[in-house]
């Protein structure tokens, strides 16, 4: 890509944006500075992060103005508005039906599994849950208290904690603490298709099976079909803790089993096109856009009659 499309995020997107342009390299030039507004051939509104109101007006007529939210939709209902959404030419949120689609999964994130822990080096308790935050859309914390009242549970989140964690240093310890669990518990804060988050992804990464209580198709998301527990498959805590306490080794087992040959082949040609940077991706988009627009101003100016058959000082017709 000859062309470095500017890209300018007008609000915090949460993102680690020295990383950003560490991975885009030359492709495409990202700021944070609105002072570039005034030459952004594409503006990327975090819609999450927007405590203020969109520009008055584009900065020229060609300027694309993007979408963005790893936020649920029903966390943030203004996503689904018509209206707000016509603002927009371009849509990078974590639906897998967005013009440039961020969901949380990479193509390469299952290529390098570590070996799992064995059974008799994991925790007596079985489960771990990890839920916090307060933006709880579809019950989810009274779900886990549910779980808690049916068998032993470490917590480790804010709702219903009953284990700390000691040095805490983020994500690394999470990961190194839930690999001794045979499952983790990972339940949205919100139920809506194509949501699936790092929370799904963590412990299949780290051996543990998640039981997982989110998007209705999260089996798109997952490497391969019995690699999770979909909570919503059955009445409730009580039964699902039955489940739980009745699986055997050799069943259980048989959740890790994809792990050897890695995720299905359907699986690795779904997100094959994740592997290029989102950034990326949507600097081709600009191309592709600005060159769809000059073709097509191109093709309007041959269209045109001579100016003898159009008159002197006739405007075009539409």
């Amino acid at each position: 890509m000859s062309h470095r499309p500017l890209l300018l995020l007008w609000a915090d997107a949460w993102i680690d944006l020295d990383e950003a342009r560490r991975l885009v390299g030359d492709r495409c030039t990202i700021s944070d500075d609105r002072r570039d507004y005034d030459r952004a051939e594409a503006v990327i509104f975090a819609t999450p992060a927007m405590h203020d109101s969109l520009p008055r007006q584009r900065a020229f007529p060609d300027q694309l103005w993007v979408q963005w939210s790893q936020e649920s939709t029903v966390q943030y209902p203004m996503l689904l508005d018509e209206g707000f959404n016509a603002k927009f030419d371009l849509r990078m949120t974590y639906r897998l039906d967005s013009d440039v689609p961020i969901p949380y999964v990479t193509p390469d994130m299952f290529d390098a599994l570590q070996p799992i822990v064995p059974l008799e080096q994991r925790n007596e308790v079985a489960v771990s849950a990890w839920v916090s935050g307060a933006w709880d859309r579809c019950g989810r914390d009274n779900y886990l208290l549910g779980l808690l009242d049916e068998l032993p549970v470490h917590s480790y989140g804010t709702v219903g904690r009953n284990c700390h964690l000691i040095d805490d240093t983020g994500g690394a310890t999470k990961m190194a603490t839930i690999r001794h669990y045979r499952f983790t518990v990972a339940f949205e804060n919100s139920m809506t298709h194509d949501y699936v988050t790092e929370k799904f992804f963590q412990a299949l990464l780290a051996g543990s099976v998640p039981i997982y209580r989110g998007a209705p198709n999260v089996a798109l998301f997952a490497p391969a079909p019995h690699s999770y527990i979909d909570a919503t498959e059955f009445s409730g805590p009580a039964e699902l803790a039955e489940f739980l306490a009745a699986m055997t080794d050799d069943l259980y087992a048989d959740y890790h089993e994809w792990r050897a040959a890695g995720p299905k082949l359907e699986w690795r040609t779904r997100f094959a096109s994740f592997a290029t940077h989102a950034f990326v991706r949507l600097a081709r988009a600009v191309d592709a856009i600005a060159i769809g627009r000059r073709a097509a101003a191109t093709t309007d100016r041959d269209e045109l009659p001579p100016p003898s058959v159009r008159g002197p000082g006739r405007p075009p017709s539409d």
